[in-house]
């Protein structure tokens, strides 16, 4: 639940993630390098401060309502082992936030692949040094240590990277704070807050599924949510990354009215993209049950076909929205894309609802097939025609 609650946590920052990253976009477009220092230490600077507000009231948080979270826990499991789980959480918190100026650096200077690189680091530190500390019998802050540590190296690792770069490096060098930052702060929040933050919340709540389920189900439906979940959406995740690729090109030709050149790479790019999904999709729907039973083991609840079939067609629903999703955001065409997420997430809850009594712990991934084949899935296309893409 705590995992579940961090994007949550986001809700206050979303503007500076979307508008750095817009306006970083357009100063690296343009070769403006004085622009994007700015811009990229405004972005550092805010991400980092929300970071340490967020841990410091979660610490408090935590402490004063410790005798509610440690309910029902063994005795074995002492105050002094929650104080270093809720340290360590609230170190991966900041570490965190601040390490979301560098995405927005990466995306603005077409760095991409050297960022997804270099974020493999985090998982591959955390694997290793969690196994190491449960051997160790260091108990359940072993997780939110080795989190916390794979994000440390990992930070310290991007940072030898900015040094070594000599083509996009000088692009990325945080100056002090000075008056020309307060107004870059101002101009995101007038420009992008509404917008972006707007997008956020609903973007946040669309995907709040495992909180839905718990609040309706219980903990145990929400866990096994979570985990005939969790493939899934690493493939989804793993095919947004297409379409986050194209997200700095298509700045860089916004801001540069190239729009022919971003016609073409809608309709181009859509297809591939489209295949992929496809081929992703059918992959999870003959192989998910079998890989499932090899990570977990037999677990009645998470047999059938039906349940890998919802699954399957939620990763290709989902998946093929994101292409003009990630296009819209990058163009900051936000007014038409919220409305229509607003509708998605109304009427998703109301089907979980519904459907509930029904399928059980699936009822959100079953409510996601229903909406997109009554129509969601054409609507966000619908929006990119109006803008003149297709």
């Amino acid at each position: 639940m705590m995992l579940a609650a961090i994007p949550l946590l986001a809700l206050g920052i979303t503007w500076v993630s979307g508008g750095g990253a817009r306006l970083m976009g357009e100063a690296v477009a343009k070769q403006d390098i004085a622009g994007a220092r700015q811009i990229y230490s405004t972005s550092k600077y805010l991400f980092t401060g929300y970071g340490l507000i967020v841990a410091v009231l979660l610490a408090i948080i935590g402490v004063y309502f410790q005798s509610y979270w440690l309910s029902g826990a063994p005795d074995s499991y002492a105050i002094s082992n929650f104080h270093s789980l809720i340290a360590c959480f609230c170190i991966y918190i900041i570490i965190q936030y601040e390490f979301s100026a560098e995405l927005a650096a990466f995306a603005a200077t077409k760095k991409q692949h050297e960022g997804n690189v270099l974020q493999v680091i985090s998982p591959l530190i955390m694997a290793v040094s969690v196994y190491l500390m449960i051997l160790s019998d260091i108990g359940m802050q072993a997780v939110f240590i080795a989190m916390a540590l794979g994000f440390l190296i990992m930070r310290i690792c991007t940072h030898f990277y900015w040094r070594k770069m000599s083509s996009h490096g000088h692009y990325v060098i945080l100056q002090r704070p000075d008056r020309a930052q307060i107004e870059i702060a101002s101009r995101m929040l007038k420009s992008f807050a509404a917008g972006y933050s707007i997008y956020g919340v609903l973007l946040l709540f669309i995907f709040s599924d495992v909180i839905i389920v718990g609040y309706l189900m219980g903990a145990e439906a929400a866990a096994t949510l979570t985990l005939i979940w969790k493939i899934p959406n690493l493939l989804m995740q793993t095919l947004w990354r297409i379409p986050g690729y194209a997200e700095p090109y298509v700045i860089h030709m916004d801001a540069k009215g190239e729009k022919e050149n971003l016609r073409n790479l809608f309709k181009k790019g859509f297809f591939a993209y489209g295949v992929m999904c496809f081929v992703a999709a059918t992959v999870f729907y003959f192989a998910g049950e079998s890989i499932l039973k090899v990570w977990v083991g037999n677990i009645s609840e998470l047999s059938g076909d039906f349940n890998y079939l919802m699954c399957a067609g939620a990763v290709l629903f989902l998946s093929l929205a994101r292409w003009p999703v990630s296009f819209l955001y990058a163009m900051v065409r936000l007014r038409m894309l919220i409305k229509v997420m607003a509708v998605e997430l109304v009427f998703k809850i109301a089907l979980i609802l519904s459907l509930y009594d029904y399928f059980g712990f699936i009822s959100p991934i079953v409510a996601v097939n229903v909406e997109y084949i009554l129509g969601l899935a054409l609507a966000y296309y619908f929006i990119i025609k109006k803008e003149r893409l297709i």
